[in-house]
């Protein structure tokens, strides 16, 4: 088996009412958070994780594929489990939900790819100075100015994880 690393990020928010009285919001989130993994930026030999990469391409690692690629807008009834919102009087809500895995695969071990991998893992902890999240900040405090002005914000648009790990396949 091989070696394999996940990088993965989900971008949530919610809305009271119904998914059709939130069409412009899921719109704005939507025209953000695209249904397709775009192409990873052309590698440069010399900086392989392009500190200029725009959203949402910078994401989207040279060595990773897409395992999960979701944008959704999902009605949510409200039932037992959302009893607790009903203090706002809505009897739907709309969960807006980006999620993003992508997967690097390497033959051998971690320990045989660690050269690889530590440059994947100094991405993960400089991501703040990266274009792509510095992009992916505005267009988030864009798209929640424009959910307050509807009223039904229950929890604003805001990233909700963002990890990196990695697995050994068989070992050595």
């Amino acid at each position: 088996m091989p070696a394999m690393s996940w990088c993965e990020l989900k971008v949530t928010g919610l809305l009271g009412g119904p998914v059709s009285a939130n069409t412009a919001e899921i719109k704005k989130f939507r025209d953000v958070f695209p249904d397709v993994c775009p192409s990873p930026p052309t590698p440069d030999p010399a900086d392989p994780f392009s500190k200029d990469a725009p959203w949402p391409n910078g994401l989207v690692l040279p060595n990773y594929t897409p395992g999960i690629w979701i944008s959704q807008a999902e009605q949510i009834d409200v039932g037992d489990v959302s009893r607790a919102l009903q203090v706002y009087q809505w009897d739907n809500l709309t969960q807006l939900t980006f999620h993003a895995q992508l997967i690097g695969k390497y033959a051998g071990t971690i320990n045989s790819n660690k050269e690889k991998m530590l440059k994947e893992v100094a991405w993960f902890y400089y991501y703040c100075d990266y274009k792509w999240l510095k992009d992916l900040k505005a267009y988030i405090k864009d798209i929640n100015e424009t959910l307050k002005k509807s009223g039904r914000v229950i929890n604003p648009v805001d990233v909700r994880d963002w990890k990196w790990y990695c697995g050994n396949g068989a070992g050595d």
